[in-house]
């Protein structure tokens, strides 16, 4: 499975939020968007962190990102743990992992017994985050998070994480969106941050 770079054409796709709506890449062309491939329903991990960006959407949306998170789940599932209501941003149902095969995000044995990835799991659902029921997962559980922004039909940057915790804190993705768009918006604390600290150019 062929990995995406920086650069790189997005893929074209069509797919269907938990609460039925469609949403298109070509739709999605002219705005700054965050793709944060998850894993299963009840991964505590991927709970956390969906947590984290709800408690922090105004900063994403601030700086211009509109977030999408992807799951391999189907939407009854997925309606266990969260409801759409809840969340600020869209959650993407793919059982057939259609838009994980298109952005070359594959199942990895692996990640399953690195310490790291227990390191992540294991305190997260101590938290109360998605389950620690050995079993509780649909899909596959050997699915590894990963992050795209896209932008007119280009990938702007691409992280393919190496264990279960390695996605995108909210803190990375605003950092990245500023190294990859020259114009960030500015009313975004980071970005004016940024430009205060930036030292000039050599002549």
């Amino acid at each position: 499975m062929v990995r995406l770079r920086a650069g790189d054409t997005a893929p074209s796709f069509v797919a269907q939020t938990m609460d039925g709506q469609t949403i298109t890449s070509e739709a999605l062309e002219e705005q700054r968007v965050l793709l944060a491939f998850r894993r299963y329903a009840a991964c505590p991990v991927c709970n956390e962190h969906l947590a984290n960006y709800r408690v922090r959407d105004n900063e994403l949306r601030r700086a211009g990102i509109r977030v999408i998170s992807i799951f391999h789940s189907p939407a009854s599932r997925l309606a266990v743990y969260f409801k759409p209501a809840d969340l600020p941003f869209d959650v993407v149902t793919d059982p057939d992992f259609e838009l994980y095969r298109a952005f070359g995000v594959a199942k990895r044995r692996a990640i399953l017994f690195r310490p790291r990835s227990l390191a992540a799991a294991i305190p997260a659902a101590k938290r109360g985050y998605g389950s620690d029921q050995w079993g509780e997962w649909d899909g596959t559980a050997k699915m590894a998070p990963a992050n795209f922004l896209l932008h007119r039909g280009k990938v702007a940057a691409a992280h393919y994480g190496r264990h279960l915790g390695d996605a995108w804190t909210v803190d990375d993705a605003l950092m990245r969106a500023l190294e990859v768009w020259e114009e960030p918006k500015l009313d975004d604390p980071r970005a004016e941050a940024a430009q205060r600290t930036a030292k000039p150019a050599p002549r």
